[in-house]
């Protein structure tokens, strides 16, 4: 099982040359100094202080992605939570019902309504993967 400092570097040189490398540095560095118990729900937001950048900004959606996607650094799962219409929290939605939703143009609240602001019923939201777990377990 990998380390930080391996991850660290082995990102750093998959990624050589590309603007987020440096994200996905500081992304890596926040991760690593989070306890365990508050790895489990992550934003966006989460990692603003820690990289400098807006919950918005480009370089840090794309190295967050990186952490979700990437075979060998997959160190998040992203996830999903419904917001109904007076924007509380409801159900956490499958990933495969995000995807249809997108597909279709319409997410279907729990109540049956069937909304096309999909954006604005959504919240994504990070958690450990399995690998960063065992590597905090350390």
């Amino acid at each position: 099982m990998p380390d930080f400092e391996s991850i660290r570097e082995g990102v750093l040189g998959y990624l050589s040359g590309q603007p987020e490398a440096d994200v996905c540095a500081q992304v890596l560095s926040d991760l690593e100094k989070r306890a365990r118990e508050n790895l489990m729900m992550l934003t966006y937001h989460s990692f603003t202080k820690s990289t400098d950048l807006s919950a918005v900004d480009p370089l840090l959606v794309k190295a967050l992605n990186f952490f979700v996607t990437s075979p060998r650094f997959h160190l998040l799962e992203q996830r999903f939570l419904m917001v109904d219409d007076q924007n509380e929290f409801g159900v956490e939605i499958p990933n495969k019902e995000v995807a249809k939703a997108y597909k279709t143009g319409a997410l279907t609240l729990p109540d049956g309504t069937e909304v096309e602001d999909i954006d604005a019923h959504l919240l994504p939201y990070f958690t450990a993967s399995a690998q960063l777990l065992a590597m905090k377990a350390r």
